[in-house]
């Protein structure tokens, strides 16, 4: 309705009787108040325009109102008492509709649990050319319209979304219409209708808020799922149900976290069951990282731009090389001698004049090809640079992810497996805002890891990380504890880092142990933190020795001479391997090992221990070179081994141990010697004296004269042994019984004696009378060899 005010002026010495009149098409529509009235002489009389245009106006008065423009035009008169013409005027009106339109007529929010919300967008237009204000009035308490509570002004022909937020407080069907009035008392409603879901697990929290955290960071939260659901008696308390449906069974409850593809979030566990009356932790972790394809786009632009610029550098090059061999050769041109011809110079060209400089002719720098995103891979240095540059350039970002948790009755199975209905779900909405790391590494082009490779057991390896502050604060480090019984050790401190400044860290690797090694070292900001991976081998070293057991024969020498044997020790492993060889006559426990009996009073016979007779006058009668030194991987090292005793003995016998980096023993063996006092010996037999030598002198009688001439006259024996035969008899028959006794010849450095030996056994009559015979009872030997001679017996 539109009320306007009239006035009408009378300019008469008296009184005037007016009266107003509408047309009779309209009388439904506008009205003069008062009908009738008086105006006073010089002065006014004031009407109140009434008009209420209804749907018929179209109809009613058509000679007035154009339907198609809304335009309306009418004609009024004022008829006055006593004067012939009335005094018209007309009333020009843009007549327009009240209707408030919406996009939709029916909502359906579908199934949602007591514990959410669901929201459904409409549009609702203003189809008048006049401003309208509206209100959604009676709403139930369960329904919920913003903005501004569902209350609003919408100008001319506006369209504004309008959230219907739909809580349903317990699980039925719901039913209801929203009622939404104009200014004018006008309704428009919207039938909606919904099934409240009460799920058998609830959330202890239903939106999570991470705090800021860093790229390359991560932040942990921890929310519970509860399962309350202990009876299914619906009149006591709410149960489980969709809507009015089934009663859900009291017992395990499963859930499932399904997180979305490419959010920077990890929850765990993501699948369990939870007993009536109990709650599960779970934990949510947030890790922002910096997208792989905006990696290696960056990676992309870094190696366009470097393969511009050399291009750029080499078209320079090509072009200072072009000019200086143009301008050599101008300068070649100059310098050869002409003649004068005296002529003038040629009508139109002027005279010569000197050329500014060689033209060169060259195009620009050759076009760079940009290499695809494929080919950048993750370990090379390019995609470690971009990422390091884009950690710089970072200026924040906010993300928010909604997880579905799916739930399903009884015990859970396999992740993805869970048979679950899709109405029970509840959904967990998480904020997560990101920052700028405060430190960031700027060594090997911004990596966060240190792989120290293989590192043989007993090597130390220390690598340097240098990390920067890029913030505009002060900054105060502290770093996290490495395993004291582990490998890994930071050797200097870290302090206090001023913006844009820098630190190294010297770490140590010093494997103990052939394993795998990892840590993580965290070095804790004010805000945020930076992981440093640590990684390791320890290899233990392997070596080679190429004896074909563990007992080493130097053979035998003559006495103050000496003899040199070699062996390879064979590095088989791919690291460098330092290596020592110690021998048990030298250790400092070789006295305190030795405190036990002799083997000759031992109940084997055995020695106990490697070290034999060794020399009188204080040398080692074994020696090596070099006894020390560094084998690369795969490499191998000759030995020489030296045997020089001062007096004769048999029993010479030492212990070698080969070490790695002076810490394990790798390798280790029996190395034995004989020394002679002649070149010819005889070995083998029984033992007839110990191994175990005395410090004491020897006791000999001094002979008489005959003796000592018997002596003289008489070859000196080769040596004294042994032999003892066994021969059993099986029926009445002797078995034979065989030994073997070894003569030698031994190899001497003097010139003045003889290079070969030779052997002979006499009075074989009397020996082979008794049933014994000599394989070779005759024979030379060189210098160095030992020969076997068998001994038979039969009796």
């Amino acid at each position: 309705m539109l009320h306007s005010g009239n006035t009408v002026h009378c300019r008469a010495t008296s009184a005037l009787k007016l009266t107003f009149e509408v047309p009779k098409s309209l009388r439904k529509h506008m009205e003069l108040l008062p009908k009738t009235g008086f105006v006073q002489a010089q002065s006014s009389f004031s009407a109140q325009l009434k008009f209420l245009p209804r749907a018929t106006l179209a109809e009613d008065a058509p000679e007035f109102f154009d339907k198609e423009t809304g335009v309306l035009e009418v004609p009024l008169a004022i008829h006055v008492a006593d004067q012939t013409r009335p005094v018209p005027f007309i009333v020009h009106a843009v007549v327009t509709n009240s209707d408030l339109q919406f996009n939709v007529t029916d909502i359906d929010f579908g199934h949602c649990t007591i514990y959410e919300s669901v929201k459904q967008t409409v549009q609702l237009t203003n189809k008048s050319i006049l401003p309208q204000e509206f209100g959604f009035m009676g709403l139930p308490e369960y329904v919920d319209i913003q903005p501004n509570d569902g209350f609003g002004l919408l100008l001319p022909e506006e369209t504004i979304d309008l959230d219907i937020i739909f809580s349903p407080p317990k699980a039925k069907n719901y039913t209801f219409e929203l009622c939404c009035k104009s200014l004018i008392n006008r309704e428009f409603k919207i039938r909606c209708k919904g099934v409240g879901v009460h799920p058998p697990l609830e959330l202890s929290q239903q939106v999570v808020h991470f705090k800021a955290t860093a790229l390359n960071d991560y932040s942990l939260n921890n929310i519970y799922v509860i399962n309350n659901h202990l009876s299914t008696n619906e009149y006591t308390h709410p149960v489980p149900r969709i809507g009015k449906g089934a009663i859900a069974p009291v017992g395990p409850t499963s859930f499932e976290f399904k997180v979305p593809d490419g959010a920077p979030l990890t929850v765990y566990p993501s699948v369990g069951s939870v007993q009536p009356g109990e709650k599960l932790r779970v934990q949510i972790r947030l890790a922002p990282r910096l997208s792989t394809e905006k990696i290696k786009e960056e990676a992309v632009r870094v190696l366009v731009r470097k393969a511009e610029e050399k291009a750029l550098k080499e078209y320079e090059d090509q072009l200072r090389r072009e000019r200086e061999e143009a301008e050599a050769q101008a300068g070649k041109k100059k310098s050869t001698p002409g003649k004068p011809t005296g002529k003038a110079s040629p009508k139109g060209k002027g005279p010569n004049r000197p050329q500014t400089g060689p033209q060169i002719d060259i195009g620009g720098p050759e076009a760079v090809a940009a290499p695809s995103l494929d080919s950048i891979k993750d370990e090379s240095d390019e995609y470690a640079s971009a990422h390091s540059t884009l950690l710089r350039q970072f200026e924040g970002d906010f993300q928010t992810f909604v997880i579905p948790c799916y739930i399903s009755s009884g015990a859970c199975g396999k992740p993805g497996d869970l048979k679950y209905s899709i109405h029970n779900t509840l959904y967990l909405e998480v904020h997560c805002p990101i920052v700028k790391p405060q430190v960031v590494v700027i060594s090997d082009n911004g990596r966060a890891t240190i792989d120290y490779g293989d590192v043989s057991i007993g090597q130390q390896m220390n690598r340097t990380i240098t990390i920067q502050n890029i913030c505009s604060e002060e900054i105060d480090l502290s770093g996290s504890l490495l395993d004291t019984t582990g490998p890994f050790e930071m050797r200097n401190p870290l302090r206090e880092l001023p913006p844009d400044s820098s630190h190294s860290l010297i770490i140590r690797f010093a494997p103990i142990k052939s394993d795998v090694f990892q840590e993580t070292l965290h070095i804790y900001g004010p805000e945020s933190t930076l992981h440093v991976n640590l990684l390791g081998r320890g290899v233990k070293p392997t070596i080679q020795l190429n004896l074909e057991n563990e007992v080493f024969d130097m053979g035998a020498v003559l006495v103050n001479e000496y003899i040199e044997r070699t062996f390879k020790i064979k590095n088989t492993s791919s690291l460098s391997v330092d290596y020592s060889i110690k021998f048990d006559s030298l250790s400092p426990l070789r006295y305190k090992n030795m405190q036990e009996l002799p083997d000759f009073v031992t109940a084997t016979g055995q020695p106990s221990h490697v070290i034999g007779v060794q020399n009188n006058n204080g040398k080692c009668v074994f020696d090596c070179v070099p006894f020390a030194g560094t084998i690369p991987g795969g490499g191998s090292q000759e030995i020489t081994l030296t045997f020089a005793p001062d007096h004769a003995s048999d029993y010479y016998s030492d212990g070698v141990h080969v070490e790695l980096f002076n810490m394990e023993e790798a390798y280790s063996f029996q190395v034995t010697g004989q020394a002679k006092e002649h070149i010819m010996y005889v070995a083998g037999g029984r033992l007839m004296h110990p191994s175990v030598e005395s410090l004491l002198p020897m006791v000999t009688l001094e002979p008489d004269e005959d003796r000592l001439q018997n002596f003289q006259d008489t070859k000196p024996l080769a040596g004294t042994v042994l032999l003892m035969f066994y021969s059993v008899a099986r029926d009445g028959v002797f078995s034979t019984a065989s030994t073997d006794l070894i003569i030698g010849c031994v190899r001497t450095m003097a010139v003045s004696q003889k290079k070969n030996g030779e052997y002979a056994f006499e009075n074989m009559n009397i020996i082979n009378a008794k049933g014994f015979t000599v394989s070779e009872p005759k024979a030379y030997l060189e210098a160095g060899t030992k020969k076997n001679v068998a001994i038979t017996w039969t009796p």
